[in-house]
């Protein structure tokens, strides 16, 4: 019995041996933890540091040292990079900035203190702004995001209103084709990054919103950046005109200004005011004119209408080189045509044409009456004459 006893004596004896060559409480010195020599209040060497209770679990730091521009608690934390044979350490901490606003700072450094950048977050009673800083002795920066307590998201803006609002500081440039990117919305393919950008451009010299156009169209890589130049399939809108366009690269496909839409043009000559100007052909299965105010050609079928004679065609003609009502080829080259108009014009000749061929055919009939009954006549005095041959034989 007392031989496991004194067992159980040489364990403890070497287990407390081991146990205080790795762990040092000196009353008035650094502690530590897995290690015999702390460098700090608290050293702990490898490990975790493990916090557990039944209600909350609190690590509180409370800092006041003034050794610094950034007052307060901090949390350091290293790490090795291997890529470059470096070490990194990031340190996050609390501190008031000179306007009395509490802000929130993780702060990136090197092994040898050099500085990185901050990412700083303010709080206030409404809200939250984050900002980076490439400063290093500065605690007030141009905030970037706000989030506000409403809800309400801003980038660029600290006073967004709406859930996100976008708000680009740079400015628009005053000369004509100058362009400020707003937003790039991309995906990347297995070959390519395809971008769909959007832009405010300069459509002319001008410092206002009445020469700034919003442009938006697809890039590919770093290619097709310049909107109106070499965008691909963009869409264009003219706050001033109301006007919208449609095109790729320097082309402008399709234009709607006004209520009037164009395609092949970008209506800057449409004198006529066209609802519809297509510069090119057009094929349809099927074309509709509709025109109440369209006066249509059966007035030519009125017991009034002035039916000009053959006799006359023919002398208009002579002078004029084309038909009456009908525009000659010179007019046609300078003003085009009206289609609902013009097949009305052309009824209106059918028409006459067919009351000339109506007249002739009745005269045609009263010939052949006049034929028939000369044929008649004739055959009588035939009768009549071989009649006066026999007797004259007798």
């Amino acid at each position: 019995m007392k031989r496991n006893n004194l067992l159980i004596l040489i364990l403890a004896l070497i287990t407390s041996f081991f146990y205080a060559q790795t762990n040092t409480f000196p009353d008035n010195d650094n502690v530590g933890i897995g290690t015999l020599t702390p460098n700090a209040k608290l050293h702990v060497n490898g490990g975790i540091i493990k916090i557990t209770n039944a209600g909350q679990a609190i690590l509180e730091l409370d800092g006041s040292s003034t050794e610094s521009s950034y007052d307060g608690s901090v949390i350091r934390m290293k790490s090795p990079d291997v890529s470059i044979g470096n070490h990194f350490q990031t340190q996050i901490f609390q501190t008031e900035t000179p306007d009395g606003i509490g802000s929130f700072f993780i702060q990136k450094r090197g092994l040898n203190n050099e500085y990185y950048g901050n990412l700083i977050a303010y709080t206030d009673s409404d809200g939250w702004a984050f900002s980076t800083s490439t400063d290093e002795t500065s605690t007030t920066t141009q905030s970037h995001l706000f989030i506000k307590n409403s809800g309400n998201i801003g980038i660029g803006t600290g006073n967004p209103n709406a859930k996100l609002n976008i708000h680009e500081s740079n400015s628009l440039g005053a000369s004509q084709g100058d362009s400020q990117i707003l937003t790039i919305n991309s995906i990347s393919t297995i070959s390519n990054h395809v971008m769909r950008n959007e832009w405010f451009v300069r459509d002319a010299n001008g410092s206002d919103w009445l020469t700034a156009r919003h442009h938006n169209g697809l890039s590919v890589d770093n290619s097709f950046m310049s909107p109106g130049i070499n965008t691909k399939t963009w869409w264009e809108r003219d706050p001033h005109s109301g006007s919208q366009y449609w095109g790729n690269t320097s082309d402008i496909q399709m234009a709607l200004t006004n209520g009037n839409l164009g395609i092949g043009t970008d209506l800057s000559n449409n004198p006529n005011n066209y609802k519809l100007a297509v510069k090119g052909t057009i094929g349809a299965q099927e074309v509709k004119v509709e025109n109440s105010s369209l006066t249509w050609s059966d007035f030519v079928f009125y017991e009034n209408y002035n039916l000009p004679t053959l006799k006359q065609v023919e002398q208009h003609i002579k002078e004029k080189g084309h038909l009456k009502d009908i525009p000659s080829a010179i007019e046609v080259a300078k003003n085009g045509i009206l289609l609902g108009e013009m097949d009305a014009k052309l009824l209106q000749k059918i028409e006459e044409l067919t009351l000339y061929a109506i007249e002739q055919d009745k005269q045609t009939l009263s010939l052949k009456k006049e034929l028939v009954k000369q044929q008649n006549i004739n055959k009588d005095l035939e009768a009549r004459l071989l009649k006066l041959e026999a007797l004259l034989n007798q």
